[in-house]
C-alpha cells in the first residue's frame, strides 16, 4: 500500500459517492461536492494516512 498523493483526489471522489449510493442511488456528484462535510472525504490533503480512532476528522484522509 502506498500513500495517498494529490492525483488521488478524483479516485476518492468516486469512492465517496459509491459509498454514499451503495444501496440505491440517493445523491449525485453534484451533492457530493456541494456538501462540505462529504467533498472533505476527498478534497483535503493527505497527513498521516491513517484514521484517527474516533473516525475520520474533515481535515485527515483516511487510507
Amino acid at each position: 500500500m502506498r500513500p495517498l498523493q494529490a492525483s488521488d483526489a478524483f479516485l476518492l471522489r468516486v469512492a465517496t459517492w459509491l459509498n454514499l449510493n451503495w444501496c440505491r442511488q440517493r445523491f449525485t456528484l453534484a451533492h457530493v461536492d456541494a456538501d462540505p462535510h462529504l467533498a472533505a472525504y476527498y478534497r483535503s490533503p493527505p497527513t498521516s494516512g491513517s484514521c484517527p480512532p474516533s473516525g475520520p476528522s474533515p481535515l485527515e484522509w483516511c487510507g
